[in-house]
């Protein structure tokens, strides 16, 4: 099942008009992170100018989801410590948990909050074994669900009813999403992400992340759609579906490592992200 969203013929909703705005210090942060050759102060400077946002981000840095071997206290220690391309992802973090936080109590936006979590950690691991950027393919996780959450905000009784229903596919939820809103969370998602100007993997990421692998893992969306399989698999769903993939069925994808084939441990595996998970929930 491919999403159509590079299809010209879909508007963009009005309803998008009632999210919150996602942390504009993020947005900056990024940019500036995004340029090798641009000075680490500029970064410092445009976090501390938004003091709720760099005390969380140093929380969140000394939580067990970066597992620093020692604690960090101020924006420059933490660039010495987690590097430029580690500050991008966990800027990112923080700044969708902002995004989120309005309406957090509720257990959907929680599930959804944790499934895009996991997905993140998992896709940078598989980058790891596909040859791929770590950084990126954490962050294009990270947000590859965001449309989801732009449902959950602006549609939450609506989407919450429809997702008490677990005998759906994917592609069947995806569907009923298009009946019902006229766009699917994937196409919202790759609107927002283009709209905040980040790179264009994580767009095409969430656009595509529910589309079925190519036999070949070679591009960031590639290891994204994956991973969002593995976190559901593993009980980190945004939302239950039939048809689910095993981590057996997943692990036959990935190229071998040093001439083995990959095996994936599920316990292992979900014991290692409900404790990362635990210091951002």
């Amino acid at each position: 099942m491919t999403v159509t969203t590079e299809d010209p013929q879909i508007a963009r909703p009005s309803f998008l008009a009632d999210l919150p705005p996602f942390p504009q210090v993020a947005l900056r942060a990024m940019q500036i992170l995004s340029d090798d050759d641009s000075d680490s102060r500029r970064v410092v400077e445009v976090i501390s100018a938004d003091a709720a946002f760099s005390a969380e981000l140093l929380r969140s840095a000394n939580s067990p989801l970066y597992g620093l071997a020692m604690e960090v206290r101020t924006l420059n220690h933490a660039i010495m410590v987690v590097g430029r391309e580690r500050l991008r992802s966990l800027t990112m973090t923080v700044a969708l948990k902002s995004f989120l936080k309005a309406p957090f109590r509720s257990t959907l936006f929680q599930d959804s909050w944790r499934h895009s979590i996991a997905t993140a950690l998992l896709a940078s691991g598989l980058a790891d074994i596909c040859r791929l950027k770590r950084e990126e393919a954490y962050i294009a996780g990270l947000l590859h669900d965001v449309g989801r959450a732009a449902l959950l905000i602006t549609h939450q009784k609506e989407y919450a009813a429809m997702a008490r229903d677990e005998n759906r596919s994917a592609a069947e939820s995806l569907a009923m999403e298009r009946r019902k809103f006229r766009i699917d969370h994937c196409q919202i998602g790759k609107i927002l992400i283009q709209d905040w100007k980040l790179p264009s993997d994580i767009a095409v990421s969430a656009a595509h992340h529910h589309d079925e692998p190519p036999a070949g893992i070679s591009e960031t969306k590639d290891i994204v759609g994956l991973a969002c399989r593995l976190a559901s698999s593993l009980g980190f769903h945004a939302q239950k579906h039939s048809g689910g993939w095993t981590t057996e069925q997943i692990a036959a994808i990935l190229p071998q490592l040093h001439g083995e084939p990959v095996v994936l441990h599920g316990e292992v595996l979900r014991e290692a992200i409900t404790k990362k998970i635990g210091g951002v929930c």
